[in-house]
């Protein structure tokens, strides 16, 4: 990775780079070292051009939220040309006006700056991290690829937490084969976060990778194309699982053309398709919910002004605000304004709420190791 550029979200620790998660509490830290993922990125050759924008603390998925006010998709602006007649990189027509900043197209969140930076070709690859959608959503908004690791594979020491037990360092790049790259290059277990381990196939990643350093992109698209003609599938022996209860009535038409037509593409290749059935899967947004309110409010408890985070009686808190009544916010006047989400998040951690609530979330997880029957799952599929 030799000089290959990437961006950085900001909520992972930069040595001697201002590092916020896009917090007026965090507006002047600058961390004494880098977060695990940086460090090997850096060994790796990659060349940090910046950090990228983000929802306050990636709690949200619009990135709106942030202390340097929102991000922007670029594509609200990929068809703005003064000649009408151009085409944009990918052929169509630009045809209409940049758009108005008002009606300017979300990036998604919470890792919408990382998204925006490669969609806008700023940087060949971005890392960003993923709780609960953070770094797939704004790779669909943007066009991006989005990866999400399973967790553990990539260390957490140096990311500013949100919720311990769901962040995911991820990586959001222009090519599939880019993001195994970005991946090869951070995973792996970490002595400073006990719940990092080594990939089963390590080896294999550190070989593809020495590979992916001297085989040329022509050379990998006739292999594919090789295995794409082999006569017994290059994908026989894949057992390819398609839950039942992610077909959901409001899914658009064209989305489950597109994911039926992924599902015959894996078939004619050999996969075997295994309908599966997670009837707690209409639980998981709201056990989501009640691990990541319950674990921010522990984690963003420690920005109490004392130990992190501002304690000036009044200082200039939110520049992006356009109301007199946002320019000068106090700690206090941050704190009730801040009331009814830390509460929630207070609120599942109470000793009369909190075993309810987390007896119900363990149930959905063994619920979900039905899916140990298959290799892989993709969402939805009609024969």
């Amino acid at each position: 990775m030799d000089g290959v550029p990437i961006s950085v979200k900001d909520n992972f620790c930069t040595k001697g780079v201002l590092t916020t998660a896009a917090s007026g509490m965090l507006r002047s830290f600058v961390p004494p070292y880098d977060a695990t993922v940086v460090r090997k990125l850096r060994d790796a050759g990659a060349v940090i051009v910046g950090k990228t924008n983000m929802d306050e603390f990636s709690m949200g998925s619009a990135n709106n939220s942030g202390y340097f006010g929102r991000a922007v998709n670029p594509w609200s602006f990929a068809n703005s040309r003064s000649d009408q007649t151009s085409s944009t990189t990918d052929g169509r027509s630009g045809d209409h006006q940049q758009s108005p900043p008002d009606t300017a197209l979300t990036p998604g969140g919470s890792s919408g700056g990382s998204a925006a930076a490669v969609a806008a070709r700023l940087s060949w690859a971005a890392l960003g991290t993923d709780t609960g959608g953070s770094i797939r959503l704004p790779a669909s908004y943007c066009g991006t690829v989005g990866f999400k690791p399973s967790y553990g594979l990539v260390s957490r020491f140096g990311l500013i937490a949100y919720a311990s037990s769901l962040d995911t360092p991820s990586v959001t790049t222009r090519s599939v084969d880019d993001a195994w790259i970005m991946f090869a290059a951070m995973a792996g277990a970490d002595p400073q976060d006990s719940t990092s381990r080594d990939a089963p196939d390590s080896s294999a990643l550190k070989r593809l990778l020495e590979a992916e350093k001297v085989q040329h992109v022509t050379s990998r698209l006739s292999w594919l194309q090789t295995k794409l003609n082999a006569a017994d599938g290059p994908l026989k022996g894949l057992r390819v699982g398609i839950p039942l209860e992610y077909h959901v009535a409001e899914l658009p038409p064209d989305i489950v053309a597109l994911w039926s037509r992924t599902a015959q593409l894996l078939k004619a290749a050999g996969a075997e398709l295994v309908t599966v059935s997670v009837p707690a899967v209409q639980h998981a947004l709201p056990a989501y919910y009640i691990i990541a309110t319950a674990e921010a409010a522990s984690n963003l408890a420690r920005y109490d002004g004392v130990r992190f985070g501002a304690s000036e009686a009044s200082s200039p808190w939110h520049p992006t605000k356009q109301t007199a009544e946002m320019k000068d916010l106090s700690l206090d006047e941050l704190y009730r304004l801040n009331r009814s989400a830390v509460s929630l998040c207070a609120c599942i951690l109470s000793h009369s709420i909190s075993p309810r609530h987390f007896v119900a979330e363990s149930s959905v997880g063994s619920c979900v190791r039905r899916l140990s029957v298959c290799d892989l799952v993709i969402g939805v599929w009609h024969d």
